[in-house]
């Protein structure tokens, strides 16, 4: 068989018409090749073509099932696509032509732009410059649109592939908050303990001033005959070392506390308590000359508990009020009703001694676990922001996603 060689010259310059920096050329087995491999081969090169040039021996009578599948599946380069009918040296021109309307009719149903321009005969006979032409022509002089097309098809694969990245990750977009649940729901149980301490705290209170109270009027009812056989100081001290004793255990329960720090103010009412019963006025009137040195020598000697006789002080009266008239009446008094006298006697000193009692339990007891139930309430109120604000975050990332990808389907599509 003659090969035809053009002259060295010749061959440079064709070369250098080949030759193209911006185009690589890859030789592939081919598509209708019976061997797996070289047909693997040429499908694995098909994410980077953008152009082809498809060679198809003129004896077979035209293009085989396998390339017209080929041009099928790669419809986006079918515009860029050359057809060489080789060894058409073999056939007479008639033939030629007669495959070529062949090759025409079976790629009709394609729409390739100005395909019976794209179809040519080679030889290794001839100089092939008809071939030569059609690459400059329809690749070469093309590369910016080539270029620009490769880079659309390239956008939408990447576009498709995000796609379906973004579809997964909206599917796995998680709402779960039992994290914070979790911490919400520890929060509250110590909102609770709290509210319930208080409510507690406040039952004992109460429980306390009524027993008080009690063991109050039980005492003064015990020792009216001390009263009555003018023994007002020991009567007073025996209602003091009552008071004394619960309230210092009571308090001690919870905190060291100093006499020197009571407030002597919570006691200027009492002389208004004391005007609402004349009778226990001219009793305690006539006991406190008495026995105010030994209240101030007890609480002396107890430091850690701020009793509230210290305000008695405020309440001194004159001696000149006691007296046998005094006593006459405080005579009477009791000889003619002692559950009054101890009842009335009780009235008045539990009306300064629980306000007292009250004031301090609210400053030491229930003032911290108030505050410390603010700060609870504060950070159960943060704790649903944060909640509410991350899945607000959430919510607006799977919008987002969602957005972008009918976006990128639209384009996919478009």
């Amino acid at each position: 068989m003659q090969i035809f060689q053009p002259p060295p010259r010749e061959r440079e310059r064709e070369r250098e018409r080949v030759n193209n920096s911006d185009f690589v050329f890859i030789d592939t087995p081919g598509v209708s090749s019976l061997d797996k491999s070289d047909f693997d081969i040429t499908f694995g090169y098909l994410p980077r073509l953008e152009c082809a040039i498809i060679c198809q021996d003129i004896n077979q009578g035209g293009l085989t099932k396998s390339v017209i599948d080929f041009i099928s599946q790669n419809l986006d380069i079918k515009n860029n696509l050359i057809f060489c009918l080789t060894k058409s040296d073999l056939k007479p021109q008639n033939i030629r032509e007669n495959i070529k309307k062949s090759v025409l009719e079976q790629l009709k149903d394609l729409n390739i732009e100005n395909l019976e321009d794209k179809i040519v005969f080679t030889s290794t006979k001839e100089p092939n410059t008809e071939l030569l032409n059609l690459i400059n022509n329809n690749f070469y002089s093309k590369f910016a649109e080539i270029k620009k097309q490769k880079i659309a098809k390239n956008t939408k694969i990447f576009s498709k592939e995000l796609s379906q990245i973004l579809k997964q990750r909206v599917e796995l977009i998680d709402f779960n908050t039992d994290e914070l649940d979790e911490k919400l729901k520890n929060i509250q149980k110590e909102e609770d303990k709290i509210q319930d301490e208080i409510q507690n705290q406040q039952i004992k209170l109460d429980k306390f001033i009524q027993s008080l109270e009690n063991k109050i009027y039980s005492e003064c009812l015990n020792n009216i005959p001390l009263l009555k056989n003018g023994e007002t100081q020991e009567f007073f001290e025996n209602m003091i070392k009552i008071i004394e004793e619960n309230t210092k255990n009571y308090f001690n329960d919870y905190f060291v506390f100093n006499a020197n720090d009571m407030d002597l103010g919570t006691f200027e009412n009492m002389k208004k308590d004391l005007n609402m019963n004349q009778s226990i006025k001219f009793i305690i009137a006539e006991g406190f000359p008495f026995v105010l040195d030994k209240i101030g020598s007890v609480l002396a000697t107890i430091p850690k508990v701020g009793i509230i006789f210290k305000g008695f002080q405020l309440l001194s009266m004159p001696l000149s009020l006691a007296g046998g008239f005094l006593a006459n009446q405080i005579e009477k008094l009791v000889a003619k009703n002692p559950a009054e006298v101890a009842k009335m006697a009780t009235l008045v000193v539990m009306n300064f001694t629980k306000g007292y009692i009250e004031k301090i339990s609210n400053e030491q007891i229930f003032e911290p676990l108030k505050n410390k139930l603010q700060t609870t309430k504060d950070s159960i109120g943060d704790t649903i922001t944060l909640k509410s604000k991350k899945i607000d975050e959430i919510k607006k990332t799977k919008k987002d996603m969602e957005k972008t990808i009918i976006e990128l389907e639209n384009f996919i599509n478009s």
